[in-house]
């Protein structure tokens, strides 16, 4: 139990009202990484409270011998089987590492998946750097 809590602009709540309104709003997402959590998805699913089965291709793909191939066909077929489940169960499906429109359209069309981690925040913070040390180099060239 926790108080002052960002979720209720750290005003004071009755704890039973807190408890009850932060069990019900927080997202419970469990990694699915290896072929021996594929093979127990459907019971993985079946676990009361998980909202996302998020499934990693990189440690998937990784752990497969296939490392970095997040579109192969047997990192498909793992996300098919997870799909499957998800459906069964009631749960969201997500994907995770692989940052291809390509391979999004695809898990968003043929398996309905609808949580995705697009990108890593080590790629969101190289990019902003090289862009910032473009525009600046850009400018020096410009005076010089």
């Amino acid at each position: 139990m926790a108080y002052g809590l960002p979720h209720v602009e750290f005003a004071s709540h009755d704890p039973r009202e807190l408890m009850d309104f932060v069990n019900r709003e927080t997202l419970i997402a469990v990694m699915l990484e290896t072929p021996q959590a594929i093979e127990r998805c459907e019971e993985i699913a079946a676990v009361p409270g998980i909202d996302i089965l998020h499934v990693g291709t990189q440690d998937l793909s990784a752990e497969m011998g296939i490392p970095g191939e997040v579109g192969a066909p047997a990192v498909a077929q793992a996300i098919a089987q997870v799909s499957r489940a998800c459906a069964i169960h009631g749960k969201v499906l997500g994907v995770g590492g692989c940052y291809e429109p390509e391979f999004i359209r695809r898990y968003v069309t043929e398996e309905q998946a609808r949580f995705f981690v697009v990108g890593s925040d080590l790629g969101y913070l190289l990019g902003a750097a090289r862009a910032q040390t473009a525009k600046v180099r850009a400018s020096l060239e410009l005076q010089g």
